[in-house]
């Protein structure tokens, strides 16, 4: 029977096709971690012919001679896998050396097309980093705390890249202290951590080989700080009726109980807010004084007096420095007062007033802190009057 023109010439522009392709290969690596322990396995690929059936590839190892070994083992390289396959892929665990590999092409007839030229190639030892426990957990930024990151990492170097990172910024500690058991310890600048979730990243040097873990969060525990205050507050009359009756300066009589609610964010200016009460008496015989006998003139002018009691909203704009140890505060806000007079001006009275005060606040311990500052109120009734409060305060961080 003659053979068939067409057939054989398909079969003549398939083999030499097949003498073409194989140009393209890759060589790479993954990790598996789905074993007991992470593997490395070595990918191979290489173009894909329309036409192949299956390949076959070959990786040959390295023999380096060394002397002293038998004369009929001479160096080289030596078959160390062939396998076939249908895909133009396929993944083996080699151990570290110097190997080459080449691929060779089968068609349909099952007969074999150009192998593919040697490629050459080094798998070196690469360890694999291992990130286990860590503490703490997260950074709280409105505490005052040391920022140290301590980890657990085997299979690593000190030449390992280790850090913090997450989808919008990589974090680099200032410096790093390797420990027995395969401890690490990370210190970061507490000036320089933006909040946000961050997962801890590891990579070696040799291979490029990585990982990492979520869970560390830099973070705030609350979002507002409070402060309960108690102050003494004496009292000046500045301008207005009570100070045409009480203008003889300063009163010892004055008490404030405040609750602030400050931001605990970091920022240039930190906002919030108080609730304030407070209460004044205004009387000669509480007046400061010097000398015996303007003390006993001023208790035989006793009797004319004025009790004030107020109630406070006040907004606060507070500045920090030095990591929350000292702070400079501005609040203005308004309030409600009941005035009650004694003497020969007598009379019950409820007025609106607005405020405006200035503080300094210090750190003396974990959570006390003295504030000194002064707070001018204006009453806005019929016949207004201003004051001013000297303040001196204790505040409870809560």
């Amino acid at each position: 029977m003659a053979p068939n023109k067409s057939a054989l010439l398909l079969l003549t522009v398939f083999l030499l096709i097949m003498a073409d392709a194989l140009r393209a290969q890759e060589t790479g690596f993954f990790i598996d971690y789905s074993g007991d322990k992470p593997r490395i396995f070595q990918r191979f690929e290489w173009d894909k012919d329309e036409f192949a059936m299956r390949y076959e590839i070959e990786i040959q190892f390295f023999y380096e001679y060394k002397e002293g070994d038998e004369e009929w083992f001479p160096g080289g390289f030596y078959e160390y896998f062939k396998d076939a396959t249908a895909e133009n892929i396929i993944e083996i665990d080699l151990p570290p050396g110097k190997y080459r590999f080449c691929v060779t092409p089968f068609d349909f007839l099952m007969k074999s097309g150009e192998s593919s030229e040697w490629i050459e190639f080094e798998v070196y030892t690469a360890h694999i980093p291992i990130i286990g426990r860590f503490f703490p957990k997260s950074f709280l930024l409105d505490k005052e705390q040391e920022r140290v990151l301590t980890v657990r990492i085997l299979n690593i170097s000190i030449e390992s890249e280790i850090y913090l990172r997450s989808e919008q910024r990589n974090l680099y500690p200032v410096r790093i202290e390797y420990y027995r058991d395969n401890i690490v310890k990370l210190f970061f600048i507490d000036d320089f951590l933006p909040p946000g979730e961050y997962e801890i990243y590891v990579m070696n040097p040799e291979g490029g080989i990585e990982t990492a873990v979520k869970g560390f969060n830099i973070e705030y525990s609350k979002a507002m700080d409070v402060f309960f205050k108690a102050a003494y507050t004496p009292v000046s009359p500045v301008y207005g009726k009570i100070n045409d009756l009480f203008n003889e300066g300063m009163y010892s009589t004055g008490l404030a109980f405040s609750l602030e609610f400050i931001s605990s964010r970091r920022s240039f200016l930190n906002g919030g807010f108080e609730l304030s009460v407070s209460t004044y008496y205004l009387s000669r015989a509480f007046s400061f004084k010097t000398g015996i006998q303007n003390i006993i003139n001023s208790f035989n002018d006793a009797g004319d007096g004025m009790l004030a009691a107020d109630f406070d909203f006040n907004v606060t704009l507070q500045k920090r420095f030095f990591n929350k140890r000292m702070a400079f505060s501005l609040r203005f806000g308004f309030g409600l007062s009941g005035l009650f007079l004694f003497g020969q001006e007598q009379g019950n009275s409820y007025a609106a007033h607005y405020n405006l005060s200035l503080c300094y606040m210090i750190l003396l311990s974990d959570i006390l802190y003295l504030e000194i500052g002064a707070d001018f109120t204006h009453y806005d009734t019929e016949k207004f009057f201003g004051i001013v409060k000297p303040r001196l305060a204790l505040a409870w961080k809560i």
